[in-house]
């Protein structure tokens, strides 16, 4: 379950079982730990899957991220993918 990204406080990661599935990744407070994961589909748009925890205001700062660094999130799974060492990225 590698990070890919932090935007904030929170952690944007993938699982690797979900590769198999349309692109996504999961996100979670850095302070609560991976329990109620919102999961949002970067394909073929950044869109809210389930939404965990999350206020709407949180949710609406997460989805703006995801969508502006969508490339560069995609390329991390990528990455992951081919068994390449992830670093995760800081991200706005």
């Amino acid at each position: 379950m590698p990070k890919l990204a932090y935007i904030g406080a929170f952690i944007v990661f993938v699982v690797s079982f979900d590769l198999r599935e349309r692109r996504h990744v999961h996100i979670a407070r850095t302070k609560d730990g991976f329990q109620r994961t919102a999961k949002f589909w970067l394909e073929p748009e950044v869109e809210l899957f389930e939404r965990g925890d999350f206020s709407d205001k949180e949710l609406r700062l997460i989805e703006r991220s995801l969508k502006e660094h969508r490339g560069s999130i995609s390329k991390q799974i990528n990455d992951f993918a081919e068994g390449k060492k992830v670093r995760p990225l800081i991200l706005s």
